[in-house]
């Protein structure tokens, strides 16, 4: 959903945002790069797990962009070079470049703040197409902190990275520079 509360759709489907939570593994300033955890698969502040391998990427890597705060509407921030699928733990990183100095003077600010460890991470907008409900241990009712009941999403449409203040996945914020 988008700011002013107009619920994006891609082919008829809606779009899942904010479920998970990215993190920074590498910030370069001067050389506009960094390497962010886009999604792992740990369970989210919703209950909810991304499978990892799940994830369809061929449309993404068309136009791999890098957004704020899942603003489909607006200019992105970067664009991501390179997708790495990695085990141990299970994860999604995404090698990004932001455009020239000067260019986009938001990107600037975003990559600086990044930089100063003020904001640490980020999340993915996605399709799913194929989930499973979550049987949660004792509890008669499904997760109250959600709409719906958590999901393992199984089968997913990559949309969209986007860096946000606060992700639903605990596992998507910012590591040292190594």
């Amino acid at each position: 959903m988008l700011a002013n509360g107009e619920i994006v759709k891609v082919n008829g489907k809606e779009a899942v945002e904010g479920v998970l939570l990215g993190s920074v593994k590498q910030v370069d300033v001067e050389k506009r790069k960094m390497t962010m955890v886009g999604t792992s698969e740990t369970v989210d502040r919703d209950g909810d797990v991304v499978v990892t391998n799940g994830g369809k990427l061929d449309n993404y890597r068309k136009n791999p962009v890098f957004l704020w705060a899942h603003e489909y509407h607006s200019v992105p921030l970067a664009r991501a070079e390179k997708i790495v699928r990695r085990r141990d733990p299970m994860r999604m990183e995404f090698n990004l470049i932001y455009p020239t100095r000067g260019l986009h003077p938001f990107a600037d600010m975003i990559l600086e703040l990044y930089g100063e460890k003020m904001i640490n991470a980020s999340s993915i907008g996605f399709i799913p197409n194929e989930w499973e409900e979550i049987k949660q241990e004792g509890e008669q009712k499904p997760n109250t902190r959600s709409f719906w009941s958590p999901r393992k999403f199984l089968d997913w449409e990559l949309l969209e990275l986007s860096g946000c203040a606060v992700p639903a996945n605990p596992d998507a914020l910012q590591d040292a520079l190594k």
